[in-house]
C-alpha cells in the first residue's frame, strides 16, 4: 500500500541507490525528506517535450510539483517556493505557474531514473509543447534541473 506523506514532518528514508537524501522540503517545522519511492507514491503525471537540453522528444515523469507540495500538507499555503539544485542554482516559483499538473518533479526520464551526470535524480520540467503558458521562453527559466531542495516560506 501507498504510504502518503500527509504532513511536512513527513520522514522517509533515505535513498541508498544515491546514497543521499534524494529530496528535502524545507518548511516551518522539520524537514520532510523524500526517497525515490515516496515519490513514486505519489500521484504521476507524464509530459512528452522538447527541451534545450535533449535531442527529440523526451518523456518525463514523476509527481506535479502541487501533488507534492500537497503531500506535504503545503499546496494551498504558499504563494512561491524556492527550488535548490544540487550546485546551489536557486530559483523562486510563484504560485501562478504551479497547477495540480505541472510542472512536474520528474524522477524518470524515458521510463528510467535520471542520472546526476544526466541532469537529475530530479527534473522541475514543465510540459513546453503542450501548454501555451509553458512555451514560452520565460518558462524555460523556470525548469531547474539536478533539484534537491524546496523550501517554502
Amino acid at each position: 500500500m501507498a504510504r502518503p506523506p500527509t504532513q511536512a514532518t513527513a520522514t522517509y528514508p533515505l535513498d541508498t541507490a544515491y546514497g543521499q537524501d534524494f529530496l528535502t522540503l524545507k518548511a516551518k517545522g522539520p524537514d520532510a525528506l523524500f526517497d525515490d519511492a515516496a515519490l513514486c507514491d505519489l500521484p504521476q503525471t507524464a509530459i512528452t517535450t522538447t527541451t534545450f537540453w535533449t535531442d527529440g522528444e523526451t518523456h518525463f515523469s514523476g509527481p506535479s510539483l502541487y501533488a507534492l507540495l500537497a503531500a506535504a500538507g503545503l499546496a494551498d499555503a504558499i504563494t512561491a517556493v524556492r527550488l535548490i539544485a544540487l550546485s546551489d542554482h536557486m530559483m523562486v516559483m510563484n504560485d501562478a505557474v504551479i497547477d495540480p499538473v505541472a510542472p512536474i518533479v520528474a524522477n524518470r526520464m524515458n521510463g528510467a531514473p535520471i542520472a546526476v551526470r544526466d541532469q537529475g535524480p530530479l527534473w522541475v520540467i514543465c510540459p513546453f509543447n503542450r501548454r501555451s503558458q509553458c512555451s514560452a521562453k520565460s518558462h524555460f527559466a523556470l525548469t531547474i534541473r539536478q533539484l534537491s531542495r524546496i523550501e517554502v516560506s
